[in-house]
């Protein structure tokens, strides 16, 4: 923990944020250490050997979330990083999209550490990955108009028509943007009003 904080004060200001995760990201390391430490003595002990198989699957399950929680302590810090970069830019659409890509890295780390759980315990996952599938291409299709939203959103991160805070004009309706998010776009009018305009009319729109 003191090397890495001392790494990481030369890249970016320990705030307390950072400093939670760093003593959460140690903790996990040190269980992690417990558990591999406890998996080497186990043979000394002479359990009998189906009640061993059983603490034996256990502790690697174990290991593999506390992995999964290192892993997401990591990715905490290093969006910190980032945000720290994206403060220095022009554009104010990266500050949103970073919150977007953050959420949607979490749940691929944790979607993965599921999987590769239930492929260590005997579950078939390649059954379970063609009916979800399936079941993702029947929810895709009953909620186009979510799916047209997402794939706004990721037009105007890349295109980058306007910033937060421009003035924009579209439609009839005439407002500054106040926050870009993955279905819809906040506009506050020049009336003083609130508008959530969805992403795929915005990006659509001249």
């Amino acid at each position: 923990n003191i090397f890495i904080s001392q790494f990481l004060k030369r890249k970016i200001e320990i705030t307390q944020e950072v400093q939670d995760s760093l003593l959460k990201l140690s903790r996990t390391l040190g269980l992690i250490l417990s558990v591999r430490f406890i998996l080497f003595l186990l043979p000394m002990f002479q359990i009998a050997p189906k009640l061993n198989a059983q603490i034996i699957k256990t502790l690697n399950v174990l290991s593999i979330i506390f992995i999964i929680i290192t892993i997401k302590h990591i990715i905490k810090i290093l969006f910190v990083y980032f945000g720290k970069i994206t403060e220095k830019t022009e554009n104010t659409l990266d500050d949103q999209l970073l919150p977007v890509l953050y959420k949607l890295s979490m749940i691929i780390v944790w979607a993965l550490g599921i999987i590769y759980i239930l492929d260590y315990m005997g579950v078939n996952v390649t059954a379970l990955l063609a009916g979800i599938s399936i079941g993702g291409l029947a929810l895709a299709l009953a909620a186009q108009d979510t799916v047209k939203n997402f794939f706004g959103s990721i037009m105007i991160f890349l295109d980058k028509p306007f910033q937060i805070g421009d003035l924009v004009e579209f439609e009839g309706t005439t407002g500054s943007i106040e926050e870009v998010g993955v279905r819809s776009t906040r506009i506050r009018t020049v009336t003083n009003s609130l508008m959530y305009v969805p992403n795929a009319r915005i990006a659509d729109s001249v």
